[in-house]
């Protein structure tokens, strides 16, 4: 990770001058979400991304609809195949390159990226260092998923103090009811969600502005909830 470190230290100033260029002058910013996405992908890239989201949203299917997908080839099944075989092939395509790439450069291993080190470990096959690189873009679908409504928790006054209060000064000075347990938002362990450190870099926006939500926030569950409609944000300045 720390490799990556400067090279998204870089990536989050680029995002802050954005929002300071597309700020109002009372601090709305419309359309929040699409600033993240408005970079154009190659072609390859959004095909990733599209069988990424694809795969994301079978995968909700599966869980909550009718399991007919067991008995018979239905047209979940064949989605959730054919995200599956598009990732494969696509990152197949990405590590055969990167390890032609490798072959004749000399190796930096203060900056050598997590995808280059499984590449150069001569103890893995192949096909297992592929199955290892998808496993980082499918967050994991081969292990046990444990899904608990800590959100409803959160809201019960026996597990926290005001619990129906945005009250974030709750974590400087603990209260009792406090079970800081139940909020996990990116899982524990070694299968804890590699967005955390995404989420980290944001911390930025709030060292810079302070962040108020302008509207009302329409959400929808694609295994993740994800805004259904436009954000916009407000940034104050501290």
């Amino acid at each position: 990770m720390q490799g990556f470190l400067p090279e998204l230290n870089n990536i989050c100033d680029d995002f802050l001058d954005l929002l300071q260029s597309c700020r109002k002058p009372d601090g709305t910013v419309h359309g929040f979400d699409q600033l993240t996405n408005r970079r154009r992908m190659s072609s390859r890239a959004a095909t990733l991304a599209a069988a990424v989201k694809a795969h994301f949203r079978a995968q909700r299917d599966s869980y909550y609809g009718a399991p007919l997908w067991k008995f018979a080839p239905t047209t979940l099944y064949r989605t959730f195949a054919k995200s599956e075989e598009t990732i494969h092939t696509i990152v197949s395509e990405l590590m055969e390159e990167a390890r032609a790439r490798a072959q004749g450069a000399a190796h930096d291993h203060t900056m050598q990226e997590i995808f280059m080190t499984i590449l150069d470990n001569p103890a893995l096959d192949m096909r297992d260092k592929k199955a290892a690189v998808i496993d980082f873009i499918t967050a994991g679908i081969e292990t046990t998923f444990v899904l608990a409504h800590t959100g409803a928790a959160c809201r019960r006054e026996e597990n926290f103090w005001r619990a129906q209060e945005y009250c974030p000064e709750r974590w400087v000075e603990v209260r009792e009811p406090h079970a800081a347990a139940l909020v996990a938002p990116f899982g524990r362990g070694r299968r804890m969600c590699p967005g955390k450190r995404f989420v980290e870099l944001e911390l930025n926006i709030l060292q810079r502005w302070r962040v108020e939500f302008d509207g009302e926030l329409d959400v929808q569950f694609d295994f993740l909830l994800s805004p259904k409609s436009p954000v916009g944000l407000r940034l104050v300045e501290w």
